[in-house]
């Protein structure tokens, strides 16, 4: 039964005005004051609230709720009875209380249903939670039925759901199942006599042929006390009193009038929760079979299920009464004799022990290990001396708190564990019992399981026990640090538990006891013990239990006892991580063989697994808080060493020779910039030493700590092949003594390697730990470990080694580890080589990367240039803020000049482009005529500061850098410093084909400069066969600059050229085998409004100089009103290159893109579209809402023209719509033809709001939308530019006109530009949530620039200018309807024409017909699509070639991208799973075959 706002509202109305006596209330105001005005005024507020409350909830009288008439009814009598109280003195009179003839009416009904405690209550429906029965009083036909069970909602909110009789649900379950017509099948209130008493009238359909019966009834509740409440009703005669006069029957032609019964008993229980019991009487009259009325008195009492489904808390009660249990641990009470025996039998029955170190361990039995596979429980199995059942035992970690789990444990019917038993075993019994030997933490269980046939069910009866290690043992009288511990947060608890010396059956015969229903139970702070408490006014002579065990079902006729005895030992290892050990057995009593009861220990394990299933947590965090909890205790665990610790750590140190370097060969093959690796042989040895160093972004301690954990989430996730390779602690022999296992899966016809070595750490000094390892000195059985899923032979290996770290700083430190593995068996030696000494160093990469802080200490070394840069000044001087090495010298101030005046010169007529792997980053190379030298260029803009950009790049050794330059072809690189502005870079580099190595030394410096020294956007290059007007626009934009250059804002430039020698590098003139090769060039950085401004100067060729300050400032305006928060510049780099020898220069264009790729990873590193984008749709979103309510005339066309298309498309008759694949899954496609022209419809949902989905499309111009296909795109803001009718509301909320160039393939397969001038309205369609996007064709005039500076901004743009391809114009419309579906989800549907060239067949007598309209020939050619179109239009949407799916994909792919992570549900679930799953060759044309991988890899990036 579903829960409606509108009831909800009732029933907290009516607990408040009705069930809670509003005297209540009015009495403490008046003990508050005893001024009559201050007591009529909350007299009165307390009215207004309750009219208030009526108001608000009040219905139509079409649901038949209460009326607004009844409600004001009601508060006018709440009225006259506060004015009488005021005015006599009088005591309030509430109508909550019950008079005495309603008291005498309640009993009546009581009576009625009465039956004596021998009744014999048969069981219908068996279910744990809540059974049905039912009986038949006095040898009567008519039954009595029962159900009862808890409810998780407070007595008085289920009085007033049950007393609701006609809510929406209740209404709406009466139509449901009797039909609409309400005339008919009437269910309303008749009377309502006061807040507990009312007349109800029904009318019910029965099964045919049987006629309809309708009942008259009485219900009247009363508050028998704090914590009771009783429901009743009767039904009544026609002629009783209380009946309306106006009282209208059902106009069925045949209804039979029937009486019903019903009690329903309310009892409070703790947590909120509530007792509910339903005893009901029906007696349908006429011919009616018993079957059909035992039915529906079963059905009747299933309300009681209906109100748990409704209010159902399970889990919030479960965790309610274990933090109860929790809370209460403390205060326990002392052990009783019985629990102590019980555990110490328990103890002794599995084998367990209690040490002197505070553990609880294991005697020595032999355990047998179960390798099941699932390698985060281990699982074994052994045989007890003198027992023939198995003993089983299961060790796991499980992420929560110890106090938690023995909680969980404790309660053994709780909500959740009931469920699941009812799940695997049906509606058998599950419940607690009471005996005579009771204990504060003792409780008794009784439990069934189901068996297959013909097996009979089981039974397991035991008795439970818990307690703390202190208090059992040590004889501590209360839970805290148990012996031995470092910390509070080492706790341990048992769990333990025995076949009950009474069980459940003799419990309930006993002295005619009967055991009280489960669930209700209530932890105390004195009485930690789960109690029970039998409900008041409930009959006690059937409870839950009782019917299990009486019920007439055939699988409970029999049972075999099934003897169960175990521990359960849960001993935290950190703060909220425990380590649990559960040992058990069991013997079953039945004739099952006890090889079938001992195949079932596997099973019975698996209860381990249920609960680390359940607590578990992420697996870093976890490590994180068994690293810190090492950390916590190292001190106490040096001061614990031991001789064979230290003898361990000196046996390595001595073994490897120590750490002589003279000793050791570098691998730089095999070495990473960050990680040297190096090898030793030491005579008489087959097998070489490995060593690797490194230097780690932490501290000692907390690398110890990730080292020794060594089987820690992280280690073992990237451990290959998991099931092959597995990896655990075999024992613990002391804090900083364990013995590891690692098995290492071997290639055909190699066996497996089994590693089982004494691992053992140590404190050397203040700042330095040594961890070493070495074979362990005993054999391991196979029994004893996870041999993995290998079914090959294993041979033990060997592994030795050490590793030693060093403090460098308080959060860094360095790392050696020197290591060698012995493979043993017959390994060729081939396969003894360096590959197997990097595998023993491999923990080391691993290691630095998940401590590594690179990107925060490379940016707080840029910070540090970045304030020099801050300061510095255009002279170069530092204003005295700065060290005088920072001044610059002549020579540096010539080198700066020298190396932009000789770039400078070479003309981008001379660049040819090349293929970027990015279209936002443009590369280009040049060779001049007669030079051996290539010129690379690269622009790009940056999202960031010029000074952070200059700092980047200029800061060659950063650590980002080094990794990305941590290429095998690098055999040197090396920079070293003058001063903060000035530094060399040696590099020494392979090019490859058996060439000799180049070296390039070079000179750094960055310098701030103004546009009068900076001229890279003036035509400062002249050909000598220039014309005089160009010559004279070049000369009036050099007047213009020098003029205006004291207002233009400072540029950064870093330049680079090479010298013979230097200062710094000494070593670098003895090289030999090497050929000195060269390179100069330059970066600049310009802020992006500064570089408009240089743009702006020379923007048109008759611009006068008087008016080119209004003119500069008009655009840089412009800017700014678009401007984001974020910091943006251009980059652009030059540089010269000559490889020296006989090499031509024509050789670096094979490695130009992948030398220019370092600015691609630049770019992206920096790059905030998604902010930049976001700050941009913010702004449009506010002029969407702030434009005119109304539209213009023109704009209302636009509009309507976009709507018509979109209706017909969707309406139009005997077209069929035809799917079409596209290379976006997600994005359906749809084609028709429409007055003989193809028109495609294209439909997708997007994760955002509708108004979010319509800024992005608007704002044409954003980074979002940008793509490789395009060559021109800009919102048209010059009025100038625009048509007359386009002027007026362009930019004005509505419209906003938009011209683009893109490089498009036509249906042929020609490449063309294609060229697209639209104007786009928007409009509200219906509702603020749906909006119409019409984008219609227009035009726009060229913009008036001069010759030069069209080319150098074609030059300076993201994406190719295509000038070598043909142009075509679009003159397409687009509609576009966006409707909002739901907070966060929109569709948005595309319809535009699809230009493909349709074929014209002749007409004949069998092709044509005439339209019924006005008599015009039709092709039906033209009416339908061919398959030739189809093909054509499916590659090009397949090929991702038209705009559309290009803009729609990004649409949902962006919005999609950008959820954050706790925003994700279900749904995105679907789409992730979708784009994972979906197939990619299904379409893929032959010159696309091989590209499934790559579309795979693109769509993962997108998401």
């Amino acid at each position: 039964m579903n829960d409606t706002d509108q009831d909800r509202a009732w029933r907290d109305w009516y607990v408040k005005t009705a069930i809670l006596p509003s005297s209540k209330r009015l009495d403490s105001s008046r003990a508050k004051s005893n001024n009559t005005n201050t007591l009529l005024s909350a007299a009165m507020d307390e009215l207004q609230f309750c009219a208030k409350t009526a108001l608000n909830t009040a219905t139509d009288s079409t649901n038949n709720n209460i009326s607004v008439q009844e409600e004001l009814n009601q508060i006018a009598e709440r009225i006259r009875l506060l004015s009488h109280s005021l005015a006599t003195g009088e005591p309030l009179q509430s109508s909550s209380i019950s008079s005495v003839s309603e008291d005498k009416f309640i009993s009546a009904v009581e009576n009625d249903l009465s039956v004596g405690p021998d009744a014999n209550w048969e069981v219908v429906d068996e279910n744990l939670f809540f059974p049905k029965f039912m009986m038949f009083k006095d040898g009567s036909n008519i039954g009595i039925g029962k159900s009862t069970g808890v409810v998780q909602t407070s007595p008085e909110n289920l009085l007033a759901w049950t007393f609701h009789v006609d809510s929406a649900a209740s209404m709406a379950k009466h139509r449901k199942r009797n039909g609409l017509d309400m005339n008919k099948y009437p269910y309303r209130i008749l009377a309502r006599l006061n807040d507990h008493h009312h007349l109800l009238y029904t009318c019910r359909k029965l099964p045919f042929p049987l006629a309809a019966r309708d009942f008259i009834t009485r219900g009247v509740w009363k508050k028998v006390d704090e914590n009771n409440f009783t429901l009743a009703y009767k039904s009544i005669n026609d002629d009783d009193p209380d009946i309306p006069g106006n009282f209208v029957k059902s106009t069925l032609p045949l209804i039979i009038r029937s009486e019903s019964i019903i009690v329903y008993y309310f009892s409070r229980l703790p947590n909120n929760q509530c007792r509910y019991t339903m005893i009901v009487r029906a007696d349908a009259r006429g011919n009616v079979p018993s079957k059909v009325m035992n039915n529906g008195l079963v059905s009747m009492v299933d309300k009681c299920r209906q109100a748990y489904d409704l209010f159902e808390r399970d889990n919030e009660i479960d965790r309610l009464e274990r933090q109860a249990f929790i809370s209460a641990i403390t205060t326990a009470p002392e052990l009783t004799n019985f629990e102590r025996n019980l555990i110490h039998k328990s103890f002794a029955n599995a084998g367990l022990k209690h040490n002197d170190q505070g553990h609880v361990t294991s005697t020595n039995r032999d355990w047998s290990r179960i390798n099941d596979g699932y390698f985060a429980v281990k699982k074994y199995t052994t045989y007890a001396e003198g027992d023939t059942s198995i003993w089983g035992k299961a060790v796991a970690t499980i992420h929560a708190q110890p106090e938690v789990i023995l909680a969980w444990l404790w309660f053994y019917c709780s909500n959740l564990r009931t469920k699941e038993h009812h799940k695997k075993d049906g509606n058998l019994l599950r419940t607690y019992y009471e005996t005579d030997n009771k204990g504060s933490r003792t409780q008794h269980i009784c439990v069934r399981k189901a068996m297959p046939t013909p097996l009979l069910t089981r039974e397991t009866n035991i008795d439970c026990s818990w307690s703390d290690t202190n208090s059992v043992f040590v004889g501590g009288k209360s839970p805290g640090p148990r012996k031995g511990a470092t910390t509070y947060t080492e706790r341990e608890f048992v769990f333990c538990f025995q076949p009950a010396q009474i069980s459940y059956k003799d419990s309930i015969n006993e002295k005619g006891r009967v055991s009280p229903a489960p669930l209700e139970r209530q932890p105390q702070a004195s009485n930690i013990r789960t109690k029970f408490t039998s409900a008041a006014k409930i009959s006690p002579e059937i409870t839950v239990a009782s019917a299990h065990q009486d019920g007439a079902k055939e699988k409970n006729k029999g049972v075999v006892q099934l003897k169960t005895q175990g521990v359960w030992v849960v001993r935290s290892t950190s703060e909220n991580v425990t380590e649990v050990t559960f040992v058990t057995n069991v013997i079953d009593e039945g004739n099952l063989p006890k090889s079938v009861v001992n195949a079932k220990m596997k099973s019975n394990l698996s209860i381990v697994n249920f609960v680390q299933d359940l607590y578990e947590r992420n697996g870093l965090q976890v490590d994180k808080e068994i690293r810190q909890e090492f950390q916590r205790t190292i001190n106490f665990a040096v001061a614990q060493k031991t001789a064979a610790e230290e003898q361990i750590v000196k046996d390595q140190l001595e073994l490897s020779k120590g750490d002589k370097t003279e000793l050791w060969e570098p691998m730089d093959q095999r070495s990473s910039v960050f990680v040297k690796i190096s090898k030793k042989h030491i005579a008489g040895e087959p097998i070489n030493w490995g060593r690797a160093e490194t230097t780690v972004d932490a501290s000692c301690d907390t690398v110890l700590s990730w080292l020794w954990d060594y089987c820690s989430y992280e280690r073992m996730a990237s451990q290959h092949d998991l099931r092959r390779n597995p990896r655990e602690v075999l024992k613990v022999i002391s804090r900083n003594h364990w013995i590891f296992s690692s098995v290492k899966h071997m290639s055909f016809p190699i066996h497996t390697r089994h590693f089982v070595y004494d691992a053992a750490w140590t404190k050397t000094s203040e700042n330095s730990y040594v961890f070493a390892w070495q074979p362990c000195g005993f054999s391991i059985s196979t029994k004893n470990y996870d041999s993995g899923k290998s079914f090959r032979k294993s041979v033990k290996g060997e592994a030795m080694g050490y590793i030693k770290l060093q403090a460098l700083s308080k959060n860094t430190c360095h790392l050696t580890k020197v290591s060698k593995l012995i493979l043993a068996g017959r390994i060729p030696r081939k396969l003894m080589s360096d590959a197997l000494i990097v595998r023993g160093l491999s923990d080391v990469f691993q290691l630095r990367e998940t401590f590594n802080r690179d990107d925060e200490i490379d940016q707080a070394e840029r910070n540090k240039l970045i304030a020099v840069m801050a300061q510095s000044d255009v002279i170069g001087n530092a204003s005295g803020m700065l060290d005088e090495a920072e001044i610059y010298n002549a020579m540096e101030e010539e080198k700066v000049q020298s190396v932009t005046r000789r770039l400078d010169n070479v003309n981008d007529d001379h660049f040819q482009q090349l293929v970027s792997p990015d279209f936002r980053t443009k590369m280009s190379i040049a060779f001049l005529p007669g030079e051996m030298n290539a010129y690379l260029r690269v622009e790009v803009t940056i999202d960031t500061s010029i000074e952070e950009a200059c700092a980047y790049n200029f800061q060659i050794m950063s650590r980002m850098r080094m990794k990305l330059n941590d290429t095998k072809d690098v055999v040197t690189r090396e920079c070293r410093s003058f001063n903060m502005h000035s530094q060399d870079n040696h590099l020494v580099q392979d090019i490859g084909f058996g060439l000799k190595t180049r070296q390039f030394l070079t000179r750094h410096i960055w310098k701030r400069l103004d546009s009068k020294a900076w001229k890279r956007n003036l035509p400062v290059y002249q050909d000598e066969d220039e014309d005089a007007d160009s010559q004279r626009v070049s000369q009036l934009s050099m007047d213009a600059h020098a003029h205006y250059h004291s207002s233009v804002p400072k540029r950064l430039v870093h330049v680079f050229d090479d010298v013979d020698e230097s200062s710094l590098f000494p070593e670098a003139k003895n090289l030999r085998n090497v050929i000195k090769a060269r390179s100069t060039g330059y970066f600049s950085y310009e802020q992006i409004n500064d570089r408009l401004r240089t743009l702006g100067l020379d923007d048109r060729e008759d611009a006068a100089l008087a008016n080119l300050d209004a003119l500069i400032d008009e655009r840089i305006a412009a800017y700014e009103a678009e401007k984001s928060k974020y910091s943006t510049c251009y980059m652009t780099y030059i540089c010269q290159i000559e490889l020296g020898g006989v090499l031509l220069p024509q050789f670096i264009q094979i490695a130009a893109t992948s030398f220019l790729n370092q600015f691609v990873v630049m770019r992206k590193h920096f790059c905030k579209d998604h902010m930049i984008d976001f700050e941009k749709r913010e702004r449009m979103i506010k002029k969407i809402k702030q434009a005119p309510k109304h539209c213009t005339r023109l704009e209302n066309n636009d509009i309507e023209k976009a709507r018509i298309l979109l209706r017909d498309f969707d309406n139009a008759e005997g077209k069929k719509k035809e799917p079409i694949a596209t290379s976006n899954k997600l994005v359906s496609a749809f084609a028709r033809v429409i007055d003989g022209e193809i028109w495609v419809k294209l439909i997708g949902t997007i994760r955002c709001e509708a108004i979010d989905a319509l800024a992005f499309l608007v704002s044409v111009d954003s980074r979002s939308l940008a793509d490789e296909n395009d060559i021109e795109k800009e919102i048209v803001l010059d009025p100038d530019r625009l048509r007359e009718t386009d002027k007026g509301r362009n930019n004005s909320g509505h419209t906003c006109v938009v011209n683009s160039i893109q490089k498009s393939v036509s249906g042929d397969g020609t490449k063309i530009k294609n060229k697209k001038t639209k104007r786009l309205v928007w409009r509200i369609e219906h509702s603020k949530d749906s909006y119409i996007l019409s984008s219609m064709p227009t035009e726009v005039f060229k913009r008036d620039v001069t010759a030069d500076f069209e080319i150098r901004r074609k030059n300076t743009s993201f994406y190719g200018t295509g000038k070598n391809l043909p142009l075509t114009v679009d003159e397409g419309e687009v509609a576009t309807r966006i409707k909002q579906i739901s907070s966060s989800e929109s569709i948005v549907e595309v319809l535009f024409h699809m230009q493909v060239r349709r074929s014209k067949k002749k007409l004949n007598a069998k092709s044509f017909s005439i339209s019924q309209a006005g008599g015009d020939i039709v092709n039906p050619s033209n009416v339908n699509i061919s398959n030739k179109e189809m093909k054509i239009m499916e590659r090009m949407l397949l090929q991702n070639n038209h705009d559309e799916v290009r803009t729609l994909s990004k649409l949902q792919n962006c919005f999609q991208n950008w959820r954050k992570l706790d925003e994700l549900l279900d749904v995105d679930g679907r789409v992730f799973g979708r784009v994972l799953m979906q197939k990619t060759g299904v379409r893929i044309f032959s010159q696309q075959r091989g590209g499934g991988k790559e579309w795979l890899t693109n769509s993962l990036t997108t998401f």
